[in-house]
């Protein structure tokens, strides 16, 4: 299977260089830079404390381009957006709320505007300011808040399921890590990443 595969592989690899060398203009694109706004790095660092609530800090690194013929996007102006949900549908039909609680919000180590709206399953936090467009560049927001009601307790086990980035994201990730404390008497049964 592996022979078959890498003939298959070496065909294509052929067949495209030899597009590059009959019309050297298709590789053109391939030469500009991508200035798709994007995450360069998203870490989270989860402590969750004895008493189930969790602290949560969060490291977004992002860079804002400025278009071009390659730009998937360029959503980025004045900030960003990170949509928090807090309603979760119980596998039992009845619906769950859990906490949140922002406590700091910076930008490159400074105090960053923002402002929360309600969203009908959670928490919208818009980051920015109004009267500023950020230039092309790179930045670093840090995120740091409380939840609680996160841990789903079964007869053998305690759960922590979590979903480090979110979604509703209109942006790639080039990198997402997590980081888990868990207090000092807790045991790991079994772990999962996807």
């Amino acid at each position: 299977a592996f022979q078959s595969r890498q003939a298959a592989y070496l065909s294509k690899l052929k067949e495209a260089l030899e597009r590059i060398v009959t019309t050297p203009a298709s590789v053109h694109p391939l030469l500009e830079g991508d200035e798709s706004d994007r995450v360069l790095n998203f870490h989270s660092n989860l402590k969750i404390l004895p008493d189930g609530k969790i602290e949560v800090t969060e490291t977004i690194r992002i860079y804002n381009g400025d278009g071009g013929m390659l730009s998937e996007n360029d959503d980025i102006k004045r900030g960003i957006l990170r949509d928090f949900p807090t309603k979760y549908l119980h596998q039992k039909g009845y619906w769950v709320h859990t906490g949140f609680n922002l406590k700091s919000v910076l930008l490159d180590g400074k105090e960053e505007n923002y402002t929360t709206q309600s969203l009908d399953n959670g928490t919208r936090v818009q980051i920015g300011n109004a009267d500023v467009v950020l230039p092309k560049g790179i930045y670093t927001y840090v995120l740091k808040y409380e939840t609680n009601r996160q841990l789903i307790f079964h007869p053998d086990r305690d759960e922590l399921y979590w979903n480090v980035n979110g979604n509703g994201w209109g942006f790639r990730f080039d990198t997402v890590a997590a980081t888990l404390e868990f207090p000092s008497q807790a045991e790991i049964g079994a772990q999962q990443c996807y």
